[in-house]
């Protein structure tokens, strides 16, 4: 029943089994290469605040960081921004309009002959 005198199934088994193992080896290949070679990142000054972005409305307690923070506001106010305005008040979360109020919808002039009812007896 399973006999294969010509060998062709065991041969297209073996090609099946070179392609899945050529496949699986340069996938393994691309993500040992992924982690090995550092990314192409642009220089890091080393500010981790400036990367979390973890509290943007912290106080500013030193007197460099007040002087950034008005500079800061300087820019924003000459760039045209103005202040932000309050949290939730965007205009992607406020409700949406209602529609235009529909017009009525025509009348039927024309109607269909009253029927008898459908009886079925049992």
């Amino acid at each position: 029943m399973f006999l294969d005198p010509t060998g062709t199934r065991w041969r297209r088994i073996r090609w099946i089994a070179l392609a899945i193992g050529i496949a699986t080896t340069l996938l393994a290949l691309v993500v040992v290469v992924g982690v090995l070679v550092p990314p192409l990142l642009p220089l890091w000054s080393g500010d981790v605040a400036a990367l979390t972005n973890a509290a943007p409305h912290a106080a500013a307690t030193s007197r460099k960081a007040r002087e950034r923070l008005a500079a800061r506001r300087r820019l924003l106010l000459a760039l045209g921004g103005g202040p932000r305005p309050p949290a939730g008040h965007s205009p992607q979360k406020q409700p949406p309009t209602p529609p235009p109020p529909r017009s009525p919808a025509p009348t039927n002039t024309h109607q269909a002959p009253a029927r008898a009812p459908n009886k079925a007896g049992v």
